[in-house]
């Protein structure tokens, strides 16, 4: 969601009718916004999934809050519009989306296990 080098995803898995059934986000744990460190929590809604989703960025590293349509805008606050779409194999490598080989300074970028079954390996 923020560029080629600090990527956050919220996934979405879709029935064949094109109903979502579980949205999946990262959002902090016990988060201290005057500590660097931030545990990242992996959400699942399944229920009650409310269309347009909306999710409010809470953390310095772009993690989420999924908050209800009754959410008001505090000042500063900027709501965007994003449509969700498919990376392309072209885009997936330009984003250099996985690493064969993860080091210290050379990590995957964000993205769930199932994207890989597409990766030209």
């Amino acid at each position: 969601m923020f560029g080629k080098h600090d990527i956050e995803v919220i996934g979405l898995i879709i029935d064949k009718k094109n109903k979502i059934m579980k949205v999946i986000y990262e959002s902090p744990e016990n988060y201290n916004p005057n500590n660097f460190s931030v545990k990242h929590k992996t959400n699942e809604i399944t229920q009650n999934i409310i269309l347009p989703l909306r999710f409010k960025v809470v953390s310095w590293n772009h993690l989420f809050q999924h908050v209800d349509s009754n959410y008001e805008l505090q000042k500063g606050e900027v709501e965007l519009f994003i449509k969700p779409k498919y990376f392309t194999q072209d885009l997936w490598d330009e984003f250099t989306m996985f690493k064969k080989e993860e080091t210290a300074l050379k990590q995957n970028r964000a993205h769930y296990p199932w994207e890989r079954e597409f990766i030209n390996e």
